[in-house]
């Protein structure tokens, strides 16, 4: 079998993971950055300079961009109405692909980190449990996952389901 979906099979064993809901291999040329999205970030999001996942501490679009010409394949994970939900499974992804020899593994989740109360903005505390947001690495969520055939919003009788996403990057 090979090692990417060993490694996507193991989220079966995780634990309350109730909004999990898909999880695939993706080619890291399907992750868009864009300025757009750090814009967004600094002026429409409450959680901009608060904490250290979060801009201005985190990637520009530029460095990611950069960061992401490291990397060809990476598993994007789609969890429905849970951010905490989708960062944890990123999360327990990326030590799990490290011990399978995915040395470069790195996961970024959904949503701003809620883990203090007041971040320091100095020195995270909580850098074993908590990785910046895609967006707040100036990923466009909503067309990479367009480009991975996700959507973000479905709508079915009357009733919204808003998709998160996380992503691990992985070789």
């Amino acid at each position: 079998m090979d090692k990417i979906v060993e490694l996507i099979n193991k989220i079966n064993d995780f634990e309350n993971i109730d909004e999990f809901i898909e999880a695939k291999q993706i080619k890291v040329s399907s992750i868009v950055t864009a300025p757009w999205v750090r814009f967004k970030c600094k002026y429409a999001c409450k959680n901009y300079n608060t904490n250290l996942d979060c801009p201005p501490y985190t990637p520009t679009p530029e460095e990611m961009s950069k960061i992401l010409e490291c990397y060809d394949e990476a598993i994007l994970v789609q969890c429905m109405d849970s951010k905490e939900t989708t960062s944890r499974i990123v999360r327990d992804l990326e030590k799990i692909a490290i011990g399978m020899e995915f040395y470069k593994a790195m996961a970024l989740g959904a949503g701003s980190c809620k883990r203090c109360k007041s971040c320091n903005l100095t020195n995270c505390i909580n850098r074993d449990t908590t990785r910046p947001s895609m967006e707040a690495c100036g990923i466009d969520v909503i067309q990479t996952a367009k480009n991975n055939n996700y959507e973000m919003v479905k709508y079915e009788d009357d009733e919204r389901t808003l998709y998160y996403y996380g992503v691990v990057l992985l070789k």
